[in-house]
């Protein structure tokens, strides 16, 4: 989480000086993405890989928070919504910009970073206002692109949950009860069929998976309960303590449709 005495954005004036460095790439910038995508094409096709794709620092929520704080953009959305809404505007037009030129090179799926668009930090009000119609926005483009969408978000999404199926989210990303103590995975399951997978099950900090008891792993996570496939992933960065213990693994691995091990969906 961003901290700072002085943040980069502080208010209205310095969203000139922001708009100008958030200028196009240049000619041999997009030269140089196009030959790498092509490498990274190429490495995929020949041993089957899916390419997945990150939109840089995240949404332009996340983007937002980074340069300007949590408490300065929060209350800015209560009190100086002029202020906040073209700041938005700038990353957003950005980020449109981004998104078309990587969805030019046909990723298997893309995934947009809402790290910091959770309900700790805004109201559900709030985010129907300023992240959903973003949202559903990029979905559809994802989507008339033949790319599949997914949406990271860790905490206090129940209560938007169905604003994230509406908007149409292929996966959802970030699942993990152990971190989100308001997370009720039966019901998550229950929603989610047949409209969205879910990925998840272990972040690093928390560590569930080497050492909460199977009995607690098997109650937490619903095993058993109908609904929407699981795809059992770290959440961030891992490294794995070999061998793991095989009485958690499997509680994991019973409930999941697919197991993947790896170093996360936050390494960049």
């Amino acid at each position: 989480m961003p901290r700072s005495v002085k943040h980069h954005i502080s208010g209205k004036q310095d969203l000139k000086s922001l708009r100008y460095l958030m200028s196009q790439p240049t000619a041999s910038q997009l030269r140089d993405y196009r030959e790498n995508c092509a490498e990274k094409r190429r490495f995929a096709r020949d041993r089957a890989l899916q390419i997945h794709t990150v939109m840089g620092a995240g949404s332009f929520i996340d983007e937002a928070i980074q340069m300007a704080g949590v408490e300065p953009l929060v209350l800015a959305a209560l009190e100086d919504t002029d202020y906040f809404e073209e700041f938005l505007s700038v990353i957003w037009d950005k980020n449109m910009l981004s998104m078309e030129i990587i969805l030019d090179e046909k990723p298997d799926l893309f995934i947009r970073r809402g790290w910091y668009e959770n309900m700790s930090f805004w109201s559900p009000g709030m985010f129907r206002k300023y992240m959903k119609p973003c949202l559903e926005k990029e979905i559809r483009w994802a989507h008339e692109a033949g790319v599949k969408y997914a949406y990271i978000n860790t905490c206090g999404y129940m209560r938007i949950l169905d604003d994230i199926i509406e908007s149409g989210v292929d996966v959802l990303i970030g699942v993990d009860p152990f971190e989100d103590k308001t997370l009720d995975m039966r019901v998550l399951k229950k929603k989610a069929q047949s409209k969205m997978c879910l990925w998840g099950g272990d972040n690093k900090q928390h560590g569930a998976m080497w050492t909460s008891r199977p009995t607690k792993i098997k109650g937490v996570v619903g095993r058993g309960a109908p609904g929407a496939p699981f795809i059992f992933y770290t959440i961030q960065p891992s490294r794995f303590t070999w061998p793991l213990p095989a009485s958690n693994f499997s509680q994991w691995t019973a409930w999941s449709v697919y197991c993947v091990l790896g170093s996360g969906t936050d390494s960049g």
